[in-house]
């Protein structure tokens, strides 16, 4: 049994030598390959203080769905899928990118281990909120 972990890395502007100019914001990635067993926890954030989440979701394989889970109890026992801005589910059968509606104090990937997926989700968060 492994526990696949979040890494987490300040964004940046395109160019090494360039440091971020996004203030208060970061990407959490995880990445599941396909020896992931369906044995494997995936560990979720904290986070309930980065109100803006977008996340991205790349796929490679087939694979049944990828869903964006969140709630606030402190062991994500009955974790929820949250999702995007108009209501829909955030449940990935290929590539996307979607705006994370609610801001749950926890979040976390869901993916179906043991299926021979690769996949790779970032998760950028940001405590500045969005201009009108």
């Amino acid at each position: 049994m492994a526990l696949i972990l979040p890494v987490y890395s300040i964004p940046y502007t395109g160019k090494v030598s360039q440091p971020s100019n996004a203030p208060g914001a970061f990407v959490v990635t995880w990445t599941f390959t396909a020896a992931a067993a369906e044995s494997d926890t995936v560990q979720g954030i904290y986070a309930p203080d980065y109100s803006e989440k977008t996340v991205d979701v790349e796929i490679s394989g087939t694979t049944p769905s990828v869903s964006i889970q969140g709630g606030n109890d402190l062991l994500l026992t009955t974790p929820k899928t949250l999702s995007d801005a108009v209501g829909d589910p955030l449940t990935f059968t290929s590539n996307g990118l979607k705006f994370i509606q609610q801001n749950s104090a926890y979040i976390k990937p869901s993916v179906p281990t043991g299926t021979g997926v690769t996949c790779v989700i970032r998760l950028l968060m940001t405590t500045v909120a969005r201009r009108q």
